[in-house]
């Protein structure tokens, strides 16, 4: 199968259903549900981070609140003590720092704690329409399943490859559908085969009807 093609296949099935996941109104809130996003459920993400908005109106007043309320907020997400800390940490660096003005590169971005490459690229994307590779584990793991590429391969030579193959002006979509049908599809631990069309290039279900 080819890339340009798949990827293609993937626009044309959902156009109409694909989203970023979750929405925001403000850099802050935006900024506040990145930090929140790494290994979180959707849904999770969007409740506890409107949560965060509700009860702390801008980044001084999350970068003054007792850690030990940020946590009770957002207990329900994954690795919650850790995403306190960089929430309240984050807020204390954009707010006296930053001075309120959040960056629009990469490399500036990623200084604000809790916000690393691919959270970088994706504020970039929302915010900024600027078109980024944004390499996550579900976009991955499609990849490898449909032998794209290896599991051994360094996001540095997947990003080199993608960029040879997918026109720069299409990055941002390109990558976050190739996401989302890793999230509604090719799930991590049970792959909803049955509606995939791909099937027949899938090493993974190869290897399971093949036993």
């Amino acid at each position: 199968m080819v890339l340009k093609k798949f990827v293609e296949s993937l626009s044309d099935k959902y156009s109409n259903s694909y989203t970023e996941g979750f929405t925001y109104s403000s850099d802050y809130e935006l900024i506040i549900k990145l930090i929140l996003s790494p290994r979180a459920l959707e849904h999770k993400i969007e409740f506890l981070g409107n949560l965060i908005v509700s009860s702390y109106k801008d980044y001084k007043s999350l970068a003054m609140a007792p850690l030990d309320d940020i946590e009770e907020i957002i207990r329900p997400v994954g690795f919650f003590n850790q995403k306190a800390i960089r929430l309240k940490r984050a807020a204390f660096y954009i707010s006296n720092t930053l001075d309120n003005k959040i960056p629009n590169t990469t490399y500036e971005l990623m200084k604000i704690p809790g916000i690393g490459v691919k959270s970088a690229r994706k504020y970039l994307s929302l915010r900024l329409n600027a078109e980024e590779i944004i390499i996550d584990t579900h976009f991955k793991r499609v990849l490898k399943r449909l032998n794209f590429i290896s599991s051994n391969s360094k996001n540095s030579e997947i990003e080199n490859w993608f960029k040879g193959l997918i026109s720069q002006n299409i990055h941002s979509r390109s990558s976050n559908l190739i996401s989302y049908f890793g999230k509604k599809i090719c799930l991590n631990k049970k792959p909803k085969c049955e509606f995939c069309q791909y099937k027949r290039f899938c090493n993974f279900f190869s290897s399971v009807h093949n036993r």
